[in-house]
């Protein structure tokens, strides 16, 4: 699945820079709904909304204090969305995440080395 689209949250700085050092188009809900798209951040409600309403895969990946302070509710309606959503997190994130059990039922692992698109 090669992901062409990506949608950053306001919460993190410069949007247009981090989509485009990932070689990402950014995301429209109209136009892009269907197809595989990169949410990055988990700040607030309109983050959430986002991926609610999106109908296509999706890699929702967690920045820092958004997967920290992930309340269990929101962990569990994500997890629910399992497999059509898929959750990445940097290793020493995930790690964080998981020893407090949170997410651990659907937090993927991975070092941070994404770049050239993402797969």
């Amino acid at each position: 699945m090669k992901i062409a689209h990506g949608r950053v949250s306001t919460a993190l700085a410069h949007p247009d820079v981090r989509l485009r050092g990932l070689a990402l188009a950014p995301y429209d809900a109209a136009q892009h709904r269907d197809v595989p798209t990169l949410f990055m951040g988990l700040y607030a409600a309109e983050d959430f909304n986002a991926i609610l309403t999106h109908r296509g895969p999706a890699t929702l990946m967690f920045c820092g204090a958004d997967a920290r302070g992930l309340q269990p509710m929101v962990a569990n309606m994500i997890a629910q969305m399992h497999p059509r959503v898929r959750v990445l997190a940097p290793k020493l994130l995930a790690d964080d995440v998981r020893a407090r059990e949170t997410a651990s039922r659907f937090i993927s692992s991975r070092e941070s080395r994404v770049g050239q698109g993402v797969t």
